[in-house]
């Protein structure tokens, strides 16, 4: 479905597109591993051809898609019921002066070929039980880069902090106010960078060679 058009309100007041961006396709799955079943992927993360993450649910036949409630609107009528809501988009990965010149080659694009997200333990106190998030966007003539977003611990300060033990969203781990990001760029350019995950540990397929790490 590559939508694009409808719109959302959040229990934040954020407007949030529904549906991929018109033209643009999913590169790239985030599976919940930990809460999955047969029958519900539960949330989920899809990367897109045009840099984009989206949060998504498939269920089972009797189901269907849907999105998650907490990104519903309550004037809404369910509009938003089986599409994919948009939560961040990545740049381009190319210079000031590459952009400035145009050009360049490859896609407009970057494209996100790798998406990884794992819930802390209730235990662990890291991320304050947050989604920690690793995404890698490549693409011709694109920097290969190796993203990381989490919950960031001030954000759960406020009065209106979620109760001890409740988890933060893949909306506040995006977004600027409640989450925290950041980057590392790896040598060369490449069309696809795959990422793989094996247990706590993963790697990369850049142009020179594997980049590998644990989670």
């Amino acid at each position: 479905s590559n939508a694009g058009g409808a719109t959302s309100v959040d229990g934040s007041g954020t407007t949030r597109q529904l549906g991929l961006t018109s033209g643009s396709y999913v590169t790239a799955v985030g599976w919940d591993r930990s809460h999955g079943t047969e029958g519900s992927s539960k949330k989920i993360l899809l990367g897109t051809s045009m840099g984009e993450v989206y949060e998504f649910a498939l269920n089972g036949a009797d189901h269907g898609a849907t999105t998650s409630s907490s990104s519903r609107s309550s004037g809404s009528g369910g509009s938003d019921e089986g599409m994919p809501v948009l939560l961040h988009r990545f740049d381009s990965g190319r210079s000031k002066e590459e952009r400035s010149r145009g050009g360049g080659g490859g896609a407009a694009y970057t494209i996100v070929s790798g998406i990884h997200f794992e819930r802390p333990s209730s235990s662990s106190m890291s991320y304050q039980d947050g989604p920690f998030v690793l995404a890698v966007t490549s693409g011709i003539s694109k920097r290969t880069r190796l993203h990381t977003f989490h919950t960031n611990s001030q954000s759960y300060s406020s009065p209106t902090a979620p109760a001890s033990g409740a988890s933060a969203s893949f909306a506040t781990t995006f977004s600027s106010e409640g989450g925290r990001s950041s980057f590392i760029e790896l040598p060369g350019s490449v069309a696809f960078a795959d990422l793989l995950i094996c247990g706590d540990d993963f790697s990369i397929k850049t142009e020179t060679g594997l980049y590998y790490g644990n989670t």
